[in-house]
């Protein structure tokens, strides 16, 4: 019957019957006089299984949605993702939206997106930091400060975290180096500081260096390496003084 305003149906050359809820189908409803669009963000009620016979509507309720006229139910919304076009209250959406970057949705009993705690990073989502479905803390040699961010960042090379759930790197002092990260130099989870032989005296890099030939580092945390004197050589690499040269 559609949303036609015809509200007899004949049955026989001289008869004709009421429309009846029953003759309603489908993403329709029964408003005592004829079958009409049950509207979206509602669902029909009343009705039978199918979803025909509806008799009257209600809103979509916290985490469900309707954007199918041609539907009768209302469906959960996917996690990871938020109801749009509802009221206030989280009822009568009618579509989703993924939960956009920094934030996330695990709770199917809710219909909006809430936002990854700072020291935590969004898990379950896309590539693009968007539809995350969970949030998890973030892990030593990692953080997350940024709340327009999604994922948690490695500590950058010249940095360390030493605790999970950080919201900020700290820099390596000079004279010590990151411990525990990745061998590009990131992801530090700790430090300790430059043996005597080798030194680190640009904050742009992760770890200790030998003293060079011709160098000596004679002290544990050495910012720089030193030139052996006049008169002295040094051959090796990662040496703590300078011989006397031969005569």
């Amino acid at each position: 019957m559609g949303a036609a305003a015809v509200l007899l149906l004949a049955v026989g050359p001289q008869e004709a019957r009421a429309v009846v809820a029953a003759d309603c189908v489908a993403g329709e409803y029964f408003d005592g006089a004829a079958c009409v669009p049950i509207p979206l963000g509602s669902e029909g009620t009343g009705g039978a299984s199918d979803g025909t016979g509806s008799t009257g509507t209600a809103l979509c309720p916290a985490g469900e949605y309707r954007s199918d006229a041609s539907t009768t139910s209302c469906v959960p919304i996917p996690l990871g993702s938020e109801g749009t076009g509802g009221g206030a209250g989280g009822t009568g959406s009618t579509g989703v939206a993924l939960c956009p970057v920094g934030e996330y949705r695990s709770d199917a009993s809710t219909t909006a997106c809430v936002v990854i705690p700072l020291g935590s990073g969004g898990t379950g989502g896309a590539s693009d930091g968007t539809g995350s479905t969970g949030v998890a803390q973030c892990v030593a040699g990692t953080f997350r400060g940024d709340a327009a961010t999604t994922p948690c960042r490695a500590a950058a090379v010249g940095s360390y975290v030493t605790t999970a759930g950080a919201t900020a790197q700290t820099a390596i002092p000079l004279g010590s180096e990151g411990t525990g990260g990745a061998s590009d130099g990131t992801g530090s989870t700790g430090i300790t500081q430059c043996d005597a032989g080798s030194y680190r005296g640009d904050a742009a890099t992760t770890l200790c260096i030998d003293a060079a030939a011709g160098h000596f580092v004679a002290a544990a945390g050495a910012t720089a390496q030193t030139h052996c004197a006049k008169g002295t050589f040094q051959s090796e690499t990662k040496q703590t003084s300078c011989e006397p040269a031969p005569r």
